[in-house]
């Protein structure tokens, strides 16, 4: 019998785990549960709805960046928009696409490029 796979929780590594948590709250993200070392965060785990993040603080060089962007479905994506687009560092306005998806890009203070979209229907189709 094949394994089920039942989710993915992305891990980013990052060197201020706390400011990093911060900003993933002012998003809307709740803490879920936080490691300490000598009163530093070390690790958190940060969920909104069925979105799980998990936060390591881990210094990476600059050159190390994984290139991994985090896409997001969301139930009402102008809503979403509406709420953060002046708080945020916009990569991509919210836009109609190609591959049938309405959606957005923000990047959090490391430079993690997060998505954000709701199905529409293909253009033409």
């Amino acid at each position: 019998m094949p394994v089920s796979f039942e989710r993915l929780t992305p891990m980013l590594n990052v060197a201020d785990a706390a400011a990093t948590v911060a900003w993933y709250v002012s998003i809307g993200f709740e803490v879920a549960d936080t490691y300490e070392e000598e009163g530093e965060v070390n690790w958190a785990w940060l969920r909104r709805g069925g979105v799980n993040i998990m936060i390591n603080r881990r210094p990476l060089p600059p050159e190390a960046a994984t290139g991994v962007n985090l896409y997001i479905d969301v139930d009402d994506v102008d809503a979403l928009w509406a709420d953060l687009k002046d708080r945020v560092t916009v990569s991509e306005a919210i836009t109609d696409q190609f591959y049938g998806m309405r959606d957005f890009w923000i990047e959090d203070p490391n430079g993690t490029v997060l998505g954000f979209g709701q199905r529409i229907a293909k253009p033409g189709g």
